[in-house]
């Protein structure tokens, strides 16, 4: 498979990434002849979250159907939310069809990419000159070790 992979460049020091995401309800694009409506939304990068979130003007926007309910444990405590099977086209066209998405409030961004799509590739963030610089490439290609320069394919 070949990689795909984009960088995000932060204005100066930045704390949070976000990206523009496409998305739909869930659906196999193998198989469907007939693809479901896609919509831009704003997403935010969240290696603290281990699965990916939606906002209620994401269900609303797409009129998704919930296919269950789940226990999310936050630092406020735990809600019982509802989840909804999504497709999600990060930049670079990186897809990820078939994704758990749990619906909850989200402020500032419609979309939480949470770790069930970032382990799936090479992430790492960098500051160098007082720039943050955010990439992501899937498949993964290579370790990445800050204390192995060999590692880093220089």
């Amino acid at each position: 498979m070949p990689q795909s992979a984009f960088t995000i460049l932060g204005n100066g020091i930045v704390n949070a990434f976000q990206s523009e995401c496409i998305v739909s309800e869930g659906f196999d694009p193998l198989t469907e002849l007939k693809f479901p409506r896609f919509l831009k939304f704003n997403g935010l990068w969240d290696t603290g979250a281990s699965h990916s979130a939606i906002s209620t003007k994401v269900v609303e926007d797409l009129n998704l159907k919930p296919i269950g309910k789940s226990t999310v444990v936050h630092a406020a405590g735990q809600h019982l939310v509802d989840v909804f099977m999504i497709n999600i086209v990060l930049p670079n066209s990186i897809a990820f069809p078939m994704i758990r998405a749990s619906n909850l409030v989200l402020t500032g961004m419609d979309i939480l990419i949470g770790m069930d799509i970032i382990n799936q590739g090479d992430f790492a963030i960098t500051n160098l000159n007082g720039i943050s610089k955010m990439s992501f490439a899937i498949p993964s290609s290579r370790n990445i070790d800050f204390m192995n320069v060999n590692d880093l394919g220089f």
